[in-house]
């Protein structure tokens, strides 16, 4: 049976855009959620939701760029409502607002030499995967036969969330938890490399900072997405 790939993590540690007020650890419990919502829940939370994933990106980028594009306009939809959004008062569409920055920090995290995390895009951990077939069983309720990297990136969240639970209950032959984690590519392209880490894992704080408004990565990425830092 073919083995589930390693990744290599950055020495230099992982980068997180998160809320100011979360002053130690980023992992919390996540909520249990609608089965029959595909699109609920974080990509690789616990389906369970018996343990936390906390999400990180290589590079400051890549964290802008999972967390502004929120902020990215739908274009009909701001046709449809336009004067409803002006009489609400709320933030101009295509902007990302300054009270979204002032709330929130950059952290960079260290990450222990002794973790490990699976590289969830590789050949070898998608034949994996596709070699079990409890889990294969498991994903059929939601129309999934195969596993590849439509799956991984997919909006439905079911699928990926039963893998992270068969990620984190795997072990080494003495009962150790095998991985801390899955490494993966952003579905918003660019080659932003993310990582969905398991609140078993050690981590420290290396630094943290404010985010300005001119802070080189986010402006880049809202130029890609066309949007105004205010």
């Amino acid at each position: 049976m073919t083995s589930a790939a390693a990744a290599r993590y950055p020495a230099s540690g992982l980068w997180r855009v998160q809320r100011d007020d979360v002053v130690a650890s980023p992992f919390k419990l996540p909520d249990l959620v609608d089965d029959l919502i595909p699109s609920l829940g974080d990509r690789f939370d616990s389906y369970h939701g018996n343990f936390s994933t906390s999400y990180f990106g290589t590079t400051l980028t890549a964290c802008f760029a999972e967390t502004i594009v929120a902020f990215r306009p739908n274009l009909i939809l701001i046709k449809l409502a336009a004067d409803d959004w002006r009489k609400q008062g709320w933030p101009r569409a295509g902007v990302v607002p300054s009270k979204w920055r002032e709330r929130r920090v950059a952290v960079r995290m260290g990450v222990g030499e002794a973790q490990s995390f699976v590289d969830i895009d590789h050949h070898d951990t998608l034949a994996a995967l596709n070699s079990d077939r409890k889990l294969l069983a498991d994903l059929a309720r939601y129309g999934v036969s195969e596993i590849d990297l439509g799956t991984i990136a997919g909006n439905d969240r079911r699928p990926t969330r039963l893998i992270a639970d068969h990620f984190h209950n795997m072990t080494d032959a003495d009962g150790r938890p095998l991985w801390s984690g899955i490494r993966y590519l952003s579905r918003l392209g660019e080659g932003w490399e993310c990582w969905a880490v398991f609140e078993r894992t050690a981590m420290i704080e290396v630094e943290r900072t404010r985010i300005d408004r001119a802070q080189p990565d986010l402006v880049a990425v809202a130029k890609i997405f066309g949007l105004e830092v205010e």
